[in-house]
């Protein structure tokens, strides 16, 4: 994964939400941290998806298809460039129904922008796509989507992942308690959870 910290004047903001209300962002518990055949998993989640039109449904098979897709991208970057295969396809569909359909969605608008603002251009397959375009729409999404929900904390720590320079993170962690509430928020023994709860942590190192 590519994670920047880019120091665009992040100012704290109160925070009022209360660690009881917090819930969690995937709903969806049954994907396992360790699938043996991912493709094969993906594929008939993504079948099910198309029947039930589920949003919980959709925004877990939208996470795990982006960081099964980054881990191939890692893998071999060339392969993946030239290669039209079933998890690229499938990612872009569901970033594309996404963004027709649910750009107001705060979830989907949080995740979309992170993904965005964090991924290498590479990763789009448009070798004429300019190195900062998806990260400057995700950072647009991302201030957006914190204009509207003031005092938000998920939206607020997402902000801080792309905005806040390290020592700004690290204040933010402690005084608003990111590694308890990160807890509450991604709580599920799942592929997507674990990865964003470890991302709460290596973002103040």
């Amino acid at each position: 994964m590519y994670i920047y910290r880019l120091s665009h004047g992040y100012e704290e903001e109160n925070i009022e939400e209360s660690k009881s209300s917090i819930q969690p962002f995937f709903r969806k518990g049954w994907m396992l941290r360790n699938i043996k055949d991912q493709r094969k998993f993906l594929s008939e989640v993504f079948d099910q998806w198309k029947i039930s039109r589920d949003f919980n449904e959709f925004l877990v098979l939208l996470a795990q298809t982006w960081i099964a897709l980054e881990d191939i991208y890692i893998e071999d970057v060339d392969k993946y460039y030239n290669t039209n295969f079933f998890e690229k396809k499938l990612f872009f569909y569901l970033l594309e129904y996404g963004e027709e359909t649910l750009i107001q969605n705060k979830k989907f608008v949080l995740l979309d922008g992170y993904i965005q603002a964090t991924t290498e251009y590479f990763f789009w397959g448009n070798p004429e796509l300019k190195i900062e375009a998806s990260e400057e729409k995700g950072k647009r999404l991302l201030k957006r989507i914190r204009k509207e929900n003031p005092g938000d904390f998920i939206v607020e720590w997402f902000y801080s992942l792309i905005f806040a320079g390290p020592g700004e993170y690290k204040k933010f962690y402690k005084k608003f308690d990111v590694g308890s509430r990160i807890n509450d928020v991604f709580p599920l023994d799942t592929e997507v959870d674990h990865y964003f709860r470890k991302l709460a942590d290596l973002s103040r190192t």
